[in-house]
């Protein structure tokens, strides 16, 4: 770009010394990064909340900056928006701060779990995320005397001359009896998720604490695979409220 065709805004200086010109132009450049991300920020949630353009939706809030649950959502929604890796990640972020906005509440213990689970992350490892969750609330109401998780498990018929690569599911078991009796396996729902390649999804829910790492440790249910997560009854609720902010998200 020459010095003609400058952005309007920008004044350079040209009698300064080289690193001072290119310390005003980053500068410039930071400052109109930051008010497009700002724009793009409040269009992505007023989407998300259906009001009808980000403007509207900032001047709504624009009223209510001295109330945590507003002037809260848009400064930790506006961090990790900027960090957003793509549009899918954006959305995300989006439906996310909509939700509180909604409620009128600040950002609590989900608001920040969700958000480390969503930061920096690309929309296909997000897609991948949000399919693992989708099978986990395909399951009933977890159970008491239930145990779930996830697992990479054989994903050919057994006696393939090649076997194929393993599969995550997840597995939920039930305990019938006694506690001497082993749990069962009464229902598994497969992601078509190759194990290979997602280790680092399995690691990041467990990081957000929506699930728990099961390996090291002993397994107290019968599994023809390897166990990667543990998803205990306290954290349900978490699951299947991630689960519809990863669906009205991902379209």
């Amino acid at each position: 770009m020459s010095l003609a065709s400058k952005p309007p805004g920008l004044h350079l200086d040209t009698s300064l010394g080289e690193g001072e010109i290119c310390q005003q132009v980053a500068a410039f450049a930071q400052r109109e990064a930051g008010l497009l991300g700002s724009r793009r920020f409040f269009a992505r949630v007023a989407e998300a909340t259906g009001r009808p353009g980000g403007a509207e939706l900032a001047l709504e809030l624009a009223s209510h900056l001295g109330e945590s649950w507003a002037r809260d959502n848009i400064e930790r929604g506006l961090d990790l928006f900027h960090h957003c890796v793509d549009e899918i990640g954006e959305r995300c972020v989006a439906m996310l701060v909509a939700e509180y906005l909604g409620w009128r509440e600040p950002p609590d213990s989900f608001f920040h779990r969700a958000g480390a689970l969503l930061g920096r992350r690309s929309g296909g490892e997000l897609v991948r995320v949000a399919r693992i969750v989708a099978a986990y609330a395909r399951l009933p109401k977890l159970g008491e005397h239930e145990l779930r998780m996830l697992a990479a498990v054989p994903s050919g018929a057994l006696g393939d001359p090649i076997p194929a690569p393993p599969t995550l599911a997840v597995l939920s078991f039930v305990r019938e009896g006694s506690f001497a009796t082993p749990p069962r396996e009464s229902t598994r729902v497969a992601t078509e998720l190759p194990s290979l390649g997602n280790e680092m999804l399995v690691v990041a829910l467990a990081t957000a604490e929506f699930a728990w790492l099961a390996e090291p440790g002993p397994v107290a249910v019968p599994l023809v695979g390897r166990p990667l997560l543990w998803f205990p009854l306290s954290l349900d609720a978490d699951l299947r409220r991630l689960h519809l902010l990863f669906a009205s998200a991902i379209r």
